[in-house]
């Protein structure tokens, strides 16, 4: 990609987040974070979207990022030229809709108004070319009305229509490659029936699409099933839009990806947030009792600063930062891996919070790649707590993760958790799955 189509990329998935801000589904802070993590990750030759990083981090669902893509698309095609859709149906001539076109800027008036008092059109014209407008508007029209005789498929219009509506109900995935792919395998199952004159396309789409409702809706079904079982390699989001169940086996294990995080002490809750503060429960995570709050904090080290790093409850006994190999560069340290709990000899850095900032002695770690599981399903993988294992995760790159760390307890439920920096690499989403080959051939170490 270019620079004029990356900066034109970065301007459309921008515009994305502003209606999701518009429509109450994102507030100004969380689109400022997710604009940032995006830029971080193109740096690493990440290229993701708004909307994934919105469904990742649990603000939007996926219906809401297809309600804001449709507004996206209305909003880039109701720029599209009234005008030029006259010209093209034969209904105005050049000369007379540039005489419209500056009374219409004097005036400030609708350009189909204009038009109508000028005498250059009449009603049914501007009724006409509205509506085919509007067609482009929602995508259905995929290209540019160039003529008034163009072959049009009325079975690719109807599915048009009904395109994200499905995709947003089986829980498909809406980057471009896989919309057009749906599109594609669905329209393969269905007949063709075209019509020339742009001037009837009006009156046909309405009943063909009554008659046809049932039979496209069941292609674009079983087509986005099949694009979720095969993507394509061009597919930037590969299954990262799939509701994944916690799956039953106890050598597959559901991944999940950890972002920067901190977990604070009550001493160092107060200084940040003021006394006896009690922080607010945003969402509960997979494992018992844990939380993501409300509440977030800078991390302010040498050479960076990194903001609204989120702040997991419920308190702990001592403060721990847990940040990716990425941050450390950012913030200017040197963080180990260490087993959360584990900080004799870690660093440590300036937490800055809304009512105050603290210098953390030592509390920064990069964490371990690890499983929580019960014990019962420790015994049943023939691992103890504490073990070992090795990891097949199931992305777009073949990896095996050696040295996972077991950590078993009643308090558990079985997940992995790995870095941004190592999901990257494994070229997996947030939300993944792996498969736990056995004891690792890493020799025990310090944890």
């Amino acid at each position: 990609m270019d620079m004029t189509q990356q900066e034109g990329w970065r301007r459309t998935d921008r515009r994305l987040g502003g209606l999701l801000v518009e429509m109450g589904k994102l507030d100004e802070a969380q689109l400022a974070q997710v604009l940032r993590e995006q830029e971080r990750l193109l740096r690493l030759g990440v290229r993701t979207t708004i909307g994934e990083l919105c469904v990742d981090e649990g603000w939007c669902a996926m219906r809401d990022i297809a309600a804001a893509m449709k507004e996206q698309e209305e909003e880039i095609f109701r720029s599209s030229s009234l005008g030029q859709i006259l010209l093209t149906l034969g209904a105005v001539e050049p000369a007379a809709l540039e005489q419209a076109l500056a009374l219409h800027g004097e005036l400030s008036a609708p350009l189909g108004e204009t038009l109508i008092e000028m005498g250059l059109c009449n009603e049914e014209q501007v009724r006409t070319a509205t509506e085919l407008q509007t067609m482009q508007r929602y995508g259905a029209l995929r290209r540019a009305l160039v003529s008034r005789y163009h072959p049009i498929n009325l079975m690719e219009l109807a599915a048009s229509y009904e395109l994200d509506s499905v995709i947003a109900e089986q829980e498909g995935c809406f980057c471009p490659a896989c919309r057009a792919n749906v599109l594609a395998l669905a329209l393969n199952e269905l007949p063709v029936r075209y019509v020339t004159d742009a001037r009837f396309l009006l009156a046909a789409i309405g009943p063909y699409r009554a008659e046809w409702s049932g039979p496209v809706r069941r292609q674009l079904q079983e087509a986005v099933a099949q694009v979720r079982q095969w993507p394509k390699g061009s597919c930037r989001g590969a299954l990262h839009h799939l509701a994944l169940e916690r799956v039953a086996l106890v050598d597959q294990v559901v991944v999940r990806v950890s972002n920067r995080h901190a977990h604070l002490c009550q001493a160092d809750r107060d200084v940040l947030f003021g006394p006896e503060y009690e922080l607010n429960r945003w969402k509960d995570l997979a494992q018992p009792g844990q939380y993501a709050a409300r509440e977030v904090i800078s991390l302010v080290g040498e050479k960076g600063i990194i903001d609204k790093v989120r702040v997991l409850g419920p308190l702990r006994a001592q403060t721990q930062v847990e940040i990716s190999g990425t941050d450390q560069y950012l913030l200017g340290l040197r963080a180990p891996v260490r087993d959360s709990g584990n900080l004799e000899g870690t660093p440590g850095l300036r937490l800055r919070g809304p009512a105050g900032e603290l210098v953390l002695q030592r509390g920064v770690i990069r964490a371990l790649r690890h499983i929580h599981m019960r014990p019962e399903e420790a015994r049943q993988v023939g691992v103890a707590d504490g073990s070992l294992v090795d990891v097949r995760l199931c992305g777009d790159r073949a990896t095996i993760f050696q040295g996972v760390l077991i950590r078993a307890n009643d308090r558990s439920a079985l997940e992995m958790h790995i870095d941004t920096d190592e999901a990257n690499a494994a070229g997996v989403p947030a939300e993944s799955t792996g498969e736990i080959l056995g004891p690792s051939a890493l020799a025990p170490r310090s944890l």
